[in-house]
Formats: structure tokens, sequence, C-alpha cells
């Protein structure tokens, strides 16, 4: 990210305010239906409770189900075939043999069951470590998304798959790449990063080289808000001369 473009004029704060609103618009329209999150403690309704046949330990089967899992809000077979950069036809026939009838429409958000979230954990074997990974590279190379619900997906959860996986260079150069409009990345997703990238320093250069990234970020952040509070403050006092 270039801190340059950064602006200190007043003016240029209410445009990114502007452009942060509408961000957020976009993400209430792209995620009206009732989404849960996709943890054990909120799981998806409603439940399907058809047997479970466990895989035979096929990586791509492994992943496939980590990415049902470790996404936040409920996938559909399109948008998972985006992540793994597959056919949803290959990933309809990949997770038939653990979901079934479940994914007989592509476009149809999975909707799995506590019972069934657990269920799959204790009979299947499944990479969640790998999906969280390769959802923080997918949400963090969103400039090549062409989908409304991916982009606000992306722009909402990048943070939260990245401290979740390993720190693999693919994941390290796409942060140091990081490309989102500043105003749409909060101070929470900032911390949570840099302390994720601290626990895995252990005297790796690439993971260095993203904390002091980060921790920069987070300097520029705090002047920003501190600008915009003044910002408003000059508005509110304009406006004031005018009644």
């Amino acid at each position: 990210m270039d801190l340059a473009c950064l602006s200190d004029n007043p003016v240029s704060r209410l445009v990114y305010q502007f452009v942060d609103l509408f961000m957020r618009t976009i993400t209430v329209e792209s995620t009206q239906q009732s989404y849960l999150p996709t943890t054990i403690k909120h799981p998806y309704l409603p439940p399907y409770q058809e047997h479970i046949s466990p895989n035979s330990g096929d990586d791509k089967h492994a992943l496939l189900l980590g990415l049902v899992i470790a996404f936040r809000t409920p996938p559909s077979v399109d948008q998972i075939a985006r992540v793994a950069h597959l056919s949803p036809e290959k990933v309809q026939i990949v997770l038939a043999r653990t979901l079934g009838p479940l994914i007989n429409d592509p476009s149809s958000d999975l909707l799995l069951s506590q019972n069934l979230v657990a269920r799959i954990l204790q009979t299947c074997c499944v990479d969640i470590d790998a999906a969280h990974e390769r959802l923080a590279c997918w949400c963090l190379k969103f400039l090549d998304m062409r989908n409304v619900r991916d982009i606000a997906y992306a722009t909402h959860h990048w943070a939260h798959h990245t401290s979740r996986a390993e720190a693999t260079p693919s994941l390290l150069d796409a942060l140091r790449d990081l490309a989102f409009p500043f105003v749409t990345i909060s101070t929470e997703q900032l911390m949570d990063v840099t302390l994720w990238l601290k626990s895995r320093e252990n005297g790796n250069n690439g993971v260095h080289d993203r904390i002091v990234q980060f921790e920069t970020l987070l300097q520029v952040k705090a002047v920003e808000s501190t600008d915009s509070v003044h910002a408003w403050e000059h508005i509110d006092c304009i406006e004031g001369t005018w009644e």
C-alpha cells in the first residue's frame, strides 16, 4: 500500500469516509440473508442429518471441506470453486462424497448444522489451516474479484483468515501487496494481523518485514482517526456560522 496517497486535507478525509460508507452499504445489500458464522459455536442452519462418508485422505477433499467450515458466511459451491481455482463441477464431485445432496445446486449456500460440522471434524480429514491460508490469499487479491458478494466478504474477513493461517510465502507476499482502500481497514484488523505476525516471527525476515509494514499502518490509522475528529469539529464550527 502506497501511504503517500493518504492526504492530510480534511476534505479528502471526508471523501474517504464516504467511500467507507459506500462499502458498508454494498456489504449490507450483499449479505441480506440470515447468515451465521461458520464455527462450531455458531453453526449453519438448518441441520442436515444424513450419513457422512469419511474420505480416504485426499488432500483436495480435505481442503474443500476445510473451506466449507472455515468460511465466515455460508458459501455456495460456486464461491468455493472461485477460492479453490476449480470448476464448480469438480467441487461438486469431490464434496459429494461427504455432503451428498447438499451440493446439488452450485449457486445455493451450503447450510450446515452444528452437529454436521462436528461430525465432519470427527470422521473426516479436514485441513482447516490450509483453508484459512487459501481464503486469506483469496481475500487479499480482491482487486481480481468481479463478484460483489466476494468483494464484501474479502473486505470484512481477510484479517480473520490471515490470523488463523500459516505464514506461507504466498500469504506474506499477499500481505505485502495489501490493496484494500485504507478507510475499509479497521484498527482491529491491523492489530489482529500484527499480533499474528509477531507470533510467527522466529527470525523469519519475511515476517519481520510485514511486522514493520503493519505497525506503520497502525500508526497511520491512529493519525487518520485523530485528523478525522478534527475535520468533523471544523465542519461543525462552519455549520454553526450558517445558522
